[in-house]
């Protein structure tokens, strides 16, 4: 199931990169992350959790610095032994779908309208990409996933930034992801529920809060 892949966020939006790596047996986790408020990123980053010949996730974020509400940037890709899957999105976060289909027009609107894990209609955009296959198709998802980052990152480039980010802003979005995201069952399979909340809410994503 290995694959030579390239880092083809921080090809393509560029910045200063830090990144991390553990290993928890037979599981190799890689975190990269960069900011740079300046051109209204507040955190960008990258996961790649490797566990040979079972399981890879890639999963990478956009976190905007803008005054006014703007999507969140995001894409996956993941294979198992069923098959391959791929994402990319122009996420809303407080429900500004107009704002997605206004700024984001140029984009090929959605074919898939349900999914067994979340509900479409909410923190997902009318511009999701989506795809499902018996055969690996990463080097397709990547080379949409790059075209769709430049013109967020465009599009990013002419929005206010704020001088006073709120991070609580996407807390939303994290936990509805975590909550609801299907791969919490295959790392409690492997690693136990404490390894598979670390990794989901403190690597996955990482504005999550337990609301009150």
């Amino acid at each position: 199931m290995a694959f030579k892949r390239e880092n083809w966020l921080e090809n393509t939006i560029g910045l200063s990169w830090s990144s991390k790596l553990r290993y928890r047996e037979p599981a190799l986790l890689r975190s990269m992350w960069s900011e740079n408020r300046s051109k209204g990123i507040l955190y960008a980053r990258t996961c790649i959790l490797d566990v040979p010949g079972k399981f890879f996730a890639e999963t990478s974020l956009i976190y905007p610095c803008t005054e006014s509400i703007f999507p969140i940037f995001g894409s996956e890709y993941i294979m198992t032994a069923k098959g391959y899957f791929g994402a990319t999105d122009f996420h809303p976060t407080n429900g500004e779908h107009d704002l997605v289909n206004e700024v984001f027009s140029s984009e090929p609107d959605k074919i898939v309208e349900s999914s067994k894990h979340y509900n479409l209609d909410t923190y997902f955009s009318g511009k999701l990409w989506h795809k499902k296959s018996k055969k690996n198709f990463y080097n397709e998802y990547v080379t949409d996933c790059k075209r769709r980052v430049s013109v967020y990152a465009a599009a990013l480039s002419g929005m206010p930034v704020s001088t006073a980010p709120n991070p609580d802003r996407f807390s939303g979005f994290d936990r509805y992801m975590a909550d609801n995201d299907p791969a919490h069952g295959i790392l409690k399979s492997y690693f136990g529920s404490e390894f598979a909340n670390e990794y989901i809410r403190g690597f996955l994503f990482p504005h999550y809060t337990i609301p009150c």
